[in-house]
């Protein structure tokens, strides 16, 4: 296990850490440290939002007497301000494309972090190295547990590792007519089987979970040949792998 601090590309980020061995610190101590590094890939300064979670924004000190407020209060503080100075002319309606996510629905607005997937899908050397310092220490804990459990594996194979196999997949989909563009992003419709678009590519280009997994599918077909082929997950998720699979079966296959 390489020193956590040594990572060139990630050592802007990870200064709080000492030079130790993942195996030389707790796991509360882990944690803790990897929250603070946090802060550091979703704080701007320049914009006064704190991404302190996935799902939280929050105003920091940058943010005047809006601090501490979250952005769905800090937006109606402002507007109520902005009435009270007489400088308020209308409230309209309009529409613009604000992101959901695609298994819960919640609003996905602009982090203020850099589109660090995409650089990574791009073959971005800083993103790739931060990414490979991640699953390391990760896979540490991960086999860690599964030698508790007595459990191994003959392979893994990670969601990120089919990546690079997307951009066949979508030429492959081009080539068959079944991509259809939804806001700049690149779907299968599968409204006549009763299932949501089945999302391929996001508008920024990047992949998606749906394109990773339709990529994993063929892929273990070409590599193992496999008669019949398991999938054990989460009940949460069965619309999603009806998905997949119906897009799976619109591609021809069994």
């Amino acid at each position: 296990m390489r020193d956590l601090n040594g990572t060139k590309a990630f050592g802007k980020y990870a200064e709080i850490f000492s030079q130790t061995e993942y195996e030389d610190i707790g796991w509360t101590e882990y944690f803790e440290a990897f929250k603070e590094m946090k802060k550091k890939l979703f704080y701007s300064p320049k914009n006064g939002l704190l991404r302190d979670d996935y799902d939280e924004a929050k105003v920091n000190e940058f943010g005047g007497k809006y601090q501490g407020l979250d952005r769905y209060e800090a937006r109606k503080a402002v507007v109520a301000d902005l009435d009270a100075l007489g400088l308020l002319h209308k409230i309209e309606d309009h529409s613009h494309n604000v992101g959901q996510c695609y298994r819960c629905g919640t609003t996905v607005e602009p982090r203020v972090s850099l589109q660090w997937f995409v650089k990574m899908e791009q073959n971005d050397p800083e993103a790739l190295e931060i990414w490979n310092w991640f699953k390391d220490i990760s896979m540490v804990e991960f086999e860690r547990i599964y030698d508790l459990l007595g459990i191994s594996f003959d392979s893994y194979l990670g969601e990120s590792f089919y990546r690079d196999k997307v951009p066949a997949l979508v030429e492959k989909l081009k080539e068959m007519e079944l991509l259809v563009e939804s806001q700049g992003a690149q779907v299968i419709d599968l409204e006549k089987y009763d299932m949501p678009t089945c999302l391929i590519t996001k508008s920024d280009g990047g992949s998606i979970y749906h394109s990773r997994d339709i990529a994993a599918i063929l892929y273990r077909k070409e590599t193992y040949d496999f008669e019949k082929c398991l999938y054990v997950t989460g009940l949460e998720q069965s619309l999603h792998f009806k998905q997949i699979f119906t897009a799976i079966e619109v591609m021809g296959y069994d």
